[in-house]
């Protein structure tokens, strides 16, 4: 499938895929209107069963929508990376004789471009075909929208027009292009700290919650002598559905940062919502405990909606 096929349906998928999850979220809300268990305060089920299931749907649905959308990011950054090495090996070959469109054929065999050798193989099946060798390059464009190619594309067209020049041109533009490459691997890899430090913030959320739920609020009901304290309830859920947005929002401003797009990060964000949803339902709406961190054995809320 074209690169640029691939985006369109993506972004498609994507895009219904987040409607789906709004509709979920309704969904759930008239539920738990029904039984009794909505606030409007919250204005979102406070209901463990619902909360969870709300959970699970949500993830498959990220997962279905951010799947097409990273696949297709990836591929376009394995064919932008490959662009600085391509552009030596034409200088090679028409330094050591070649044409372009000799350079460019004898080049796309090689296997080592990735999805820019696809491409490139494309281009040289439609040369040696017969057809109008700019045209051919201009598949490039047909191919990917994106600016590092169409810039590409123009590169080569010009070297074909420019025939003996097209040595020179070709070697200033594979130097700036290893510039551009370069630069934007350094901007990823500066990126990459800060993933340590959003895991490590998302687990210590994980264990507050637990702490405050299991061990905190039941504490200071036992002792205060009363059963249950005002508002517990509300606070357990408040706590899911923050974590709920802090999932799927973290997940697509690093794709954003990344890939300068929202939607593949949607994968990472289903990654984070399973594991959130599974903790909650285990330890906090469940009845396990963690072992270095024993739950207080009275004055637990009860979760389920009153009758």
């Amino acid at each position: 499938m074209r690169l640029i096929e691939l985006s369109r349906k993506g972004y498609y998928v994507a895009y219904t895929c987040l409607g789906l999850i709004a509709f979920t979220l309704v969904l759930s809300d008239l539920i738990a209107l029904r039984e009794g268990a909505f606030s409007p305060y919250i204005l979102f089920p406070l209901d463990s069963s619902l909360a969870v299931v709300c959970g699970y749907i949500t993830t498959a649905l990220l997962i279905i929508g951010g799947a097409p959308l990273l696949i297709y990011y990836r591929r376009l950054n394995n064919l932008i990376e490959n662009i600085p090495a391509l552009l030596h090996d034409l200088t090679a070959s028409i330094r050591s004789g070649a044409t372009l469109v000799e350079a460019i054929t004898s080049t796309a065999s090689r296997t080592a471009y990735g999805e820019l050798g696809r491409i490139m193989s494309i281009i040289a099946s439609r040369i040696k075909a017969g057809s109008d060798v700019e045209d051919a390059i201009m598949e490039l464009t047909r191919e990917v929208k994106h600016s590092y190619v169409e810039k590409l594309a123009l590169i080569l067209v010009y070297a074909y027009r420019a025939g003996e020049q097209s040595l020179e041109m070709l070697r200033n533009s594979a130097r700036m292009y290893e510039e551009m490459v370069n630069l934007r691997l350094n901007y990823v890899n500066r990126l990459r700290p800060y993933i340590t430090t959003i895991g490590f913030m998302f687990f210590v959320f994980l264990f507050s919650s637990y702490i405050i739920v299991k061990i905190f609020v039941p504490g200071l009901a036992q002792a205060s002598g009363i059963i249950r304290v005002a508002g517990t309830r509300e606070m357990i859920f408040s706590l899911y559905w923050l974590g709920y947005f802090i999932c799927i929002f973290t997940g697509a401003f690093y794709t954003k940062m990344v890939y300068g797009s929202y939607m593949p990060g949607l994968v990472y964000s289903a990654l984070m919502l399973l594991v959130l949803t599974v903790f909650f339902s285990l330890f906090i709406f469940g009845n396990l405990t963690i072992p270095l961190l024993p739950a207080m054995p009275t004055g637990l809320p009860t979760l389920s909606p009153s009758p």
